[in-house]
């Protein structure tokens, strides 16, 4: 899979996390399951691609085809994803907080769910024709660019609290209790839950708990053999290892010993 990091914008740095341009070319189809999602996404399909399945909750599957934008939320809610053998997309992702800022609509209505967005309003009809018309990856990453930058131009008074509470709790890997984190903010418990479901989709205690799931995953991804699952359960304040399983058929679906069998490739891009 040929992964490329795409510069991102002095305007745009406060609210995208990362954007890639990917290329899969292979003889198989890529089948696994993905960790909650702490980003949302904007991606971007091109022409040379097969159709992508996806799975949310054993509820529905949902088609990702060529040539169109499809936008989805921050979510905890077990996803499979089947990746084509040849795939060519532009992946954007928005930092936590943003979700509402780049729609101008609470972020609750996206969480956990996935929209192809290409004739979402006349502004974006007219960004999938520039970027499937565009000759070269520069020029298709220009008109991207142009497009989020002018949904930034505006942000509201109180995402301030809720970039400091996620600053918060990526520092304390999300170990940190709510009235501390109120406290912290600068704001009282029931204003912050209100700035959560606005900005972030669903409450801070459970953005608290992906923080730390998918950090606990990401450490054990990166230094296997560092710690054991037990040892590693208890550094992130579970009980123990069966207490961590839980959170794996939460959030994920299966076991951690299965999770960990899979390939891993967009979970670590995605853990960034």
């Amino acid at each position: 899979m040929n992964i490329q990091p795409l510069p991102i914008s002095p305007q745009l740095k406060p609210y995208i996390a990362e954007a890639i341009y990917i290329k899969r070319d292979s003889d198989y189809t890529g089948n696994f399951k993905l960790v909650p999602r702490l980003y949302s996404v904007f991606f971007f399909t091109l022409d040379y691609v097969g159709t992508a399945i996806q799975n949310i909750n054993n509820v529905e599957d949902r088609k990702v085809q060529s040539c169109n934008i499809y936008f989805g939320g921050l979510g905890y809610v077990p996803l499979d994803f089947e990746l084509p053998p040849k795939m060519e997309l532009i992946l954007v992702m928005p930092k936590p907080h943003c979700t509402a800022l780049f729609w101008k609509e609470d972020a609750n209505y996206f969480a956990n769910t996935m929209y192809q967005v290409s004739d979402a309003g006349k502004h974006l009809r007219i960004l999938n024709e520039k970027v499937n018309n565009a000759y070269s990856l520069a020029e298709k990453w220009l008109h991207i660019q142009q497009y989020l930058e002018k949904q930034v131009e505006k942000c509201p008074s109180n995402l301030n609290y809720a970039t400091k509470a996620i600053e918060l709790m990526f520092r304390k890997s999300g170990s940190i209790g709510m009235e501390t984190l109120a406290n912290e903010t600068y704001t009282c418990d029931r204003n912050l839950r209100d700035i959560f479901q606005q900005h972030i989709g669903f409450s801070p205690k459970k953005f608290a708990s992906i923080v730390k799931f998918n950090a606990l995953v990401h450490q054990h991804l990166t230094q296997p053999l560092a710690k054991t699952l037990t040892e590693l359960a208890t550094d992130f304040n579970y009980y123990d290892l069966s207490h961590l399983n839980k959170d794996f058929m939460r959030f994920t679906g299966i076991n951690a010993e299965s999770f960990f069998k899979q390939e891993q490739g967009i979970n670590r891009l995605i853990m960034k």
